[in-house]
């Protein structure tokens, strides 16, 4: 008699803790609490760790094609001033532009995305700037044409300022996105 004695008052006092539990919104709290302390991830923290994922190995996909030391640090420190140089040092500029422009290398991340289109549009105009105003030489390098300098010197001035600030503005989005990609997705 006294083990069933205790079991209906624990059973009474349970339900009366559901109840309280319930009716003052607790519940959710409990559950969260309980959640938090054994651990277990909500479908909606498994998705964005899968992003986050997804966007890193992207990234380092980004980091090897696009790296600071190819053709960004080349473009960053070349001046076109009637100066010849080996179009191959563009090579990682033409390989993201035609590669990165499809759904399998846009990042999940908003910003990151917004940034990634940013660049290809910066580097598709840097590129279109190159191939309609240098010119092969003798030695199989390319130049913005030295003599435009003194027979065409507005020509010359317009297209070198051209080249140097897309150039500018090309670096400075790339190391954008690499400062927010490694930020955000602590790489």
């Amino acid at each position: 008699m006294e083990w069933a004695l205790i079991a209906t008052v624990v059973t009474v006092v349970g339900t009366i803790i559901i109840a309280l539990n319930n009716f003052f919104g607790l519940k959710d709290r409990a559950v969260e609490y309980l959640r938090d302390r054994l651990e277990v991830d909500t479908l909606e923290d498994e998705t964005g760790r899968r992003k986050i994922e997804k966007d890193r190995e992207l990234f380092h996909e980004f980091l090897e094609v696009l790296p600071s030391s190819g053709s960004i640090d080349f473009i960053d420190r070349r001046n076109m001033a009637g100066f010849s140089f080996d179009s191959e040092k563009l090579n990682d500029l033409h390989e993201f532009y035609y590669n990165w422009d499809d759904a399998e290398h846009e990042f999940m991340d908003d910003e990151l995305e917004a940034k990634r289109k940013r660049l290809h549009e910066l580097i598709g105009d840097y590129t279109s700037l190159i191939s309609g105003n240098t010119f092969p030489t003798d030695s199989g390098q390319q130049t913005v044409p030295p003599e435009w300098e003194y027979n065409q010197p507005e020509r010359f001035g317009k297209v070198v300022g051209e080249l140097h600030e897309k150039a500018g503005a090309v670096v400075e989005a790339h190391q954008d996105l690499v400062r927010t990609g490694r930020k955000k997705l602590g790489v």
